[in-house]
Parts: structure tokens; C-alpha cells; sequence
């Protein structure tokens, strides 16, 4: 009866360690693991982003559809499809491409590729103006090979899923 009794204990505890994990996603929060060279490798808490999103913030976001078979084609994200990101401008910052760079107000950010390999091209965005609102451009400084913003343009407030917090770096 003793190892009966122990036993439900145990399956409750696990049933409401269940619910409890169920509705904290549910709500939006979770944890993920960074394994990409783009972003400072570890494990991530992430809650639902603040409604003004600030400049450096690391965010997790779905990427365009229109990009998103390629990443997944070449493993370039997780199975989630989510990517995770630098704020590094925010609506009203005047954004250019050109030169083979991507410009911020004025300052030189990031440099722009055209290929990912020999005879394998990148996808391009050409803009050159002020982000409307609603529109981040998500980049990682941290690696200039990085697939970010500077290949598919800004990401809509809507499809950015909530803030990343380091919780272990590795």
C-alpha cells in the first residue's frame, strides 16, 4: 500500500509539473538552447517581449516564410524555424543597404554578402529609408556571416515571439 500511495504521489506531482510547463508556453515562455556561432552560445529563458523593444535586446522571432525553407533546408535553424537576434534598429532609424554594407543612421553596421559558398547565392533586400512602424531590423554583430535581417529585411513586431535572456552561456 506504501509503494502504491508513493507512486500516486510521484504521477501527481509529474501531472501538475505538466500543467504548470503547458501554461507557462502557453503564455509564452520557455527555454532554448543557442547553439548558432551568430548568437553567444547557451541556454535562453524566454519571456514575452516588452511593447517597446530596445535597441541590442536579444529576441526570438520567426523568420519570412520566404526565407524559412532555406533555412530549414540547410540547417541553419532549429526545427522550431525560430531565430534569435539582435534589436539593432527600431522604427523610425534610417536604414540603408548599399556598398556592400548595411547602414544604421548614418553608421556602417554590418557587411553584406552575396554568397554562402562558391556559386551559392544568398538572398538579397534592398532598401534604403526610414523603418515604418512595427519594423525591427534583427542582426548578430557578434558574427558577420550571420543570416539576419541584412538577407530578408525588417521583421514585423507580430512575428518577433518574445526576449531571450541568458540564463547559462557555454
Amino acid at each position: 500500500m506504501r509503494k502504491f500511495k508513493a507512486l500516486m504521489i510521484a504521477l501527481m506531482t509529474l501531472a501538475f509539473l505538466a500543467v504548470i510547463v503547458f501554461l507557462l508556453k502557453f503564455a509564452g515562455y520557455g527555454l532554448t538552447y543557442q547553439v548558432s556561432t551568430s548568437m553567444p552560445k547557451g541556454f535562453y529563458f524566454i519571456k514575452p517581449a516588452p511593447s517597446e523593444l530596445k535597441q541590442n535586446m536579444k529576441v526570438v522571432f520567426s523568420p519570412p516564410t520566404r526565407v524559412q525553407r532555406m533555412l530549414l533546408k540547410h540547417h541553419w535553424v532549429p526545427q522550431s524555424g525560430l531565430l534569435m537576434k539582435y534589436v539593432m534598429a527600431r522604427p523610425g532609424d534610417h536604414v540603408c543597404y548599399y556598398s556592400n554594407s548595411l547602414w544604421v543612421n548614418g553608421r556602417r553596421l554590418v557587411p553584406i554578402y552575396h554568397f554562402y559558398a562558391p556559386g551559392k547565392p544568398l538572398p538579397s533586400y534592398h532598401f534604403c529609408g526610414t523603418l515604418s512602424a512595427d519594423n525591427y531590423l534583427l542582426i548578430s554583430h557578434q558574427d558577420d556571416h550571420s543570416f539576419d535581417s541584412r538577407y530578408f529585411g525588417p521583421i514585423n513586431r507580430k512575428a518577433i515571439i518574445g526576449e531571450a535572456i541568458a540564463v547559462m552561456d557555454i
